[in-house]
């Protein structure tokens, strides 16, 4: 198996930084980017104590795709259109950076349907990830 000169073995952030760089430069050579790097879209919901009751963590990368990484929003504040709130002020901050799609994760014990009433649909979905639960990918056109 393989060349006999060379081992596979754990390596560092500065090592794992090569492989990122690596299939990077393959992606971009293959789909060339229309932003220059990530932009973050990081927000938070704030009480009058300045303590975070929800937020989200975000960006827009090379090619122009809202990625949302996680929304949250503390239990006592669900159900109150906060969490609305922080996924619009996100998508519109995405557009400004000429964002046309978002993209996210959830399970079928977070919040599919919350994000559906926003507009999302679903593009695909792994069962049994984690088991007995499924993963869904949803999509939104921002650009409509």
């Amino acid at each position: 198996m393989g060349d006999a000169s060379f081992h596979i073995e754990t390596i560092n952030e500065t090592e794992a930084r090569v492989v990122a760089d690596g299939l990077n430069t393959f992606n971009l050579l293959n789909a060339p980017a229309v932003n220059e790097m990530w932009t973050p879209i990081y927000l938070a919901l704030k009480d009058e104590n300045g303590t975070i009751a929800g937020g989200i963590l975000a960006g827009v990368g090379y090619w122009n795709v809202l990625d949302i990484k996680m929304i949250w929003v503390r239990e006592a504040y669900r159900g109150k259109s906060y969490g609305a709130q922080l996924l619009e002020q996100a998508e519109e901050q995405a557009k400004k950076h000429g964002a046309y799609l978002s993209v996210l994760d959830t399970f079928d014990f977070q919040a599919r349907g919350f994000y559906e009433k926003q507009g999302y649909t679903v593009a695909g979905q792994i069962d049994d990830f984690p088991k007995d639960h499924t993963r869904f990918t949803l999509i939104k056109r921002l650009d409509t």
